[in-house]
């Protein structure tokens, strides 16, 4: 027997399985059924009339070891040498063929329990001898080695397996990447947009679409002032009422966007409590124009610590002042209240001779000279001041500068206090005792913030309720006849200053006379004003 046992399927348990063989072969020896030829032939279809048409090699017994020597078999191209059954190729059980003695059965049967055999071509019995119940026959040797599959086949089929797999990735991935855009109402206007859309992208077809562009909100000062733009909160994105993330937004179709600006920041402050002043308001009509004290509030003082700016905060509103105008009510009795402005004057000495008008009938009034005059006349103003007469100040210079020399309230607030102090200070150098503080604001223009800046320097503003116009020299006559006109508690306005003042002088010397006769007396402003409280007025 020739075999190699590199070519045994079964290794060393089909060795031991043949070397038992003789031992058992009566006892292994299987009873194959005979096959009825007519059977045969209809299983194979006709298959077997074919076969005999087919040009077989003559039948040779098969050599085995047994019988006779087996010659080499020739070498394949392959280098193997080809292996075949004794039974032929085949799976399936050995079926006799037709005709088939008895003997040769019985040798067909031992066969099935000998070792394969390695044979040519020409010791293979012809595959028409042989049936195949239910198929056609096999061309594989059941013995035999497994054919190797081609290399070439199996990669290219791992090829598409890996083409098809990565198609379905793809195109998942392609789904998942570009989504079917939904329609969603940003702001109030309807985006065409893909799910999975970032609220920056969103915010780029929104913008696109007629939305105006979110801002931050800016970072201000404690006036309102802008220190930074943009340096406020950031704008906000929401999503049907949800905060929405930085990430993909997972939109819906009809889903309510907003993209609302960001709030203004306020730098930080420091804060300091202060009385909140009281403010000063014009009230009533009349000559006498008395401060009335208002009530201080409370306050917190808020300084930004980036700007430096301040800003108050009334935490408890003060009570305002008032500068109460009335006339006053002397009760019945006839006084009047003789003053004159912008004196003294030196040349001509007109001062002087009002003076010696006055003291010839028992006469005393009120002088409001400007500061900066009293040096022309020191005199003057000292014997006035020592006859009995009142000297209160008419301001410094008449408001020259930027009052344009009638009016206060054009001043700044420091050149105003000013005015009235310097003017102050100029009485007493001549008088030697402090004047009351009571003053004629220049042209009587005195209202508005100039009430509240005067507030702590002024007691009272002394108006009149007669203006004899005497300053625009309209003659003596028409000068007296105006002086006339006073009544009980009048104030009467005259100048000994500014220019000729001689038909005031001839006037006066007219009209106190006269008034005299019809029982007036002429007293200064503090005595008029001593008749009433200006509480209560």
């Amino acid at each position: 027997m020739f075999f190699s046992t590199l070519d045994n399927p079964y290794g060393d348990s089909e060795q031991n399985c043949i070397s038992s063989e003789e031992d058992g072969r009566e006892s292994l020896r299987v009873k194959l059924p005979a096959i009825d030829p007519a059977e045969a032939e209809a299983e194979s279809g006709g298959e077997g009339s074919a076969a005999a048409e087919r040009p077989v090699a003559s039948a040779a017994p098969v050599h085995t070891a047994a019988s006779a020597p087996v010659s080499r078999p020739a070498v394949s191209s392959t280098g193997r040498i080809p292996r075949v059954s004794a039974l032929g190729p085949s799976h399936t059980p050995h079926r006799a063929a037709v005709g088939e003695s008895a003997a040769e059965r019985e040798e067909g049967e031992r066969e099935l329990f000998r070792e394969p055999v390695h044979t040519v071509a020409a010791d293979t019995a012809p595959t028409s001898d042989v049936r195949w119940p239910g198929s056609k026959p096999p061309t594989v040797d059941p013995y035999g080695p497994r054919p190797k599959r081609d290399r070439r086949h199996v990669g290219a089929m791992a090829a598409v397996a890996v083409v098809l797999v990565a198609a379905v990735v793809g195109i998942g991935t392609f789904a998942y990447f570009n989504p079917s855009p939904v329609e969603v109402q940003v702001n109030g206007i309807t985006v065409s947009i893909a799910p999975n859309a970032t609220a920056e992208k969103l915010e780029e077809a929104a913008i696109a679409a007629g939305m105006e562009a979110p801002s931050a909100g800016n970072h201000l000062a404690l006036d309102g002032s802008v220190i930074q733009k943009g340096g406020g909160s950031p704008y906000t994105v929401t999503v049907d009422g949800a905060q929405a993330g930085d990430g993909p937004l997972g939109l819906k179709a009809g889903a309510q966007v907003a993209f609302e600006n960001g709030a203004d920041t306020t730098e930080d402050f420091t804060e300091e409590q202060l009385p909140a002043e009281p403010g000063v308001v014009r009230t009533g009509t009349g000559a006498i124009h008395a401060y009335v004290a208002g009530t201080p509030g409370k306050l917190n003082r808020k300084t930004g610590t980036e700007s430096g700016i301040s800003v108050d905060e009334v935490v408890e509103a003060p009570v305002d002042g008032q500068l109460k105008c009335y006339n006053a009510d002397t009760g019945g009795d006839k006084v009047i209240a003789l003053t004159f402005d912008d004196g003294p004057w030196a040349n001509p000495d007109t001062t002087r001779q009002i003076l010696d008008v006055l003291e010839a009938n028992d006469a005393k009034a009120t002088f409001f000279p400007v500061g900066n005059c009293i040096k022309n006349a020191p005199d003057q103003v000292k014997r006035a001041f020592d006859a009995g007469c009142e000297i209160l100040t008419h301001s410094r210079d008449h408001a020259k500068g930027d009052g344009n020399g009638v009016d206060l309230t054009r001043m700044t607030p420091e050149d105003q206090i000013a005015e009235i102090t310097d003017g102050y200070d100029a009485i007493q150098e001549v008088t030697g005792t402090a004047p009351a503080t009571i003053i004629r604001a220049p042209g009587g223009n005195f209202d508005g913030d100039i009430l509240k800046t005067l507030a702590p320097y002024v007691t009272y503003e002394i108006g009149w309720n007669i203006d004899t116009t005497d300053w625009e020299r309209p003659g003596a006559d028409k000068v007296e006849a105006a002086i006339m006109k006073a009544g009980a508690g009048d104030i009467v306005l005259m100048h000994d200053g500014g220019g000729d003042r001689s038909q005031t002088v001839e006037a006066l010397a007219k009209a106190l006379p006269k008034l005299k006769e019809e029982g007036y007396h002429f007293i200064t402003i503090s005595e008029l004003l001593a008749y009433n409280n200006p509480a209560d007025m």
